[in-house]
């Protein structure tokens, strides 16, 4: 049975209602995450989903795209029509793990653009850190982009020119296993993300500091803090893969991007 997408429209972009986003759920909840139709134009729709979640008990980081056919302007919620299948090299998916470290949002881990190696119409970028959270104990959140080739072989992720729109899960308490986690006020987010999980490229600074695993500013040789680039550009080279990374499709046709991505040494 072909799949059709139903989303609802908000401006010039399609998003899920807000009591589908699970964006009401505690901050200790088993998954937090935000979704959104980030290109809507023909001949394709380009479609992003960002999770946090419990994982193993050390925190799940998750960046989920998929492509379906431009079906034409018309009822709000049917502009994406059916599947489209893209061939290798033609969807995209890129990611950054935050951490709330004091009043600031700083990167635990990151992943630059990860295309797909065959064909197919989803690409699911994750990785599971286990018992323990990657950065310590505390809130993360993970913030992810998607892109797609139209037929004439050029990037699409959105309608703003070069930068593409990018996803804020929301906000997740991770801390290790065997703790408890405490119930806590809900966290604030970051100025530079909408209640809906759109992140404002205007307000989002262009790189943050990254941190290693007890939480603490990495520093380079020359003890210099490390930055990380916070957005994503539409040209950007696919990042080559490494020992860490593990692919696979299922039978639904999801290919798996399985890495822990780049973190501080």
């Amino acid at each position: 049975m072909l799949k059709r997408l139903r989303l609802k429209l908000l401006g010039t972009m399609l998003v899920v209602p807000a009591t589908l986003v699970a964006s009401a759920a505690p901050a200790w909840a088993h998954y937090v995450y935000k979704q959104a139709m980030v290109f809507i134009s023909d001949p394709l729709c380009v479609y992003n989903r960002s999770e946090v979640s419990h994982g193993g008990g050390g925190g799940y980081s998750e960046v989920y795209t998929s492509t379906w056919r431009f079906a034409g302007i018309g009822p709000v919620g049917k502009e994406c029509g059916v599947m489209k299948w893209q061939a290798a090299g033609s969807i995209g998916v890129w990611g950054r793990f935050y951490k709330k470290t004091g009043s600031k949002w700083s990167i635990c881990t990151y992943w630059n653009w990860k295309n797909n190696s065959g064909t197919t119409y989803q690409v699911k970028l994750s990785w599971d850190y286990g018992s323990r959270p990657p950065c310590g104990d505390g809130y993360y959140a993970t913030m992810g982009a998607s892109r797609a080739r139209d037929g004439s072989g050029r990037w699409r992720c959105s309608a703003a020119g070069s930068k593409c729109r990018t996803i804020w899960s929301g906000s997740h308490k991770l801390v290790r296993a065997g703790l408890q986690p405490v119930a806590d006020p809900p966290v604030e987010e970051p100025s530079w993300v909408g209640a809906d999980g759109l992140v404002d490229l205007d307000k989002l600074p262009a790189q943050l500091p990254l941190i290693d695993a007890g939480g603490n500013p990495a520093l380079d040789a020359s003890g210099n803090p490390i930055l990380v680039n916070t957005i994503p550009s539409i040209d950007d080279p696919d990042q080559p893969d490494d020992s860490t990374v593990v692919r696979g499709v299922t039978e639904d046709g999801i290919e798996t991007i399985q890495t822990p991505g780049t973190r501080a040494a």
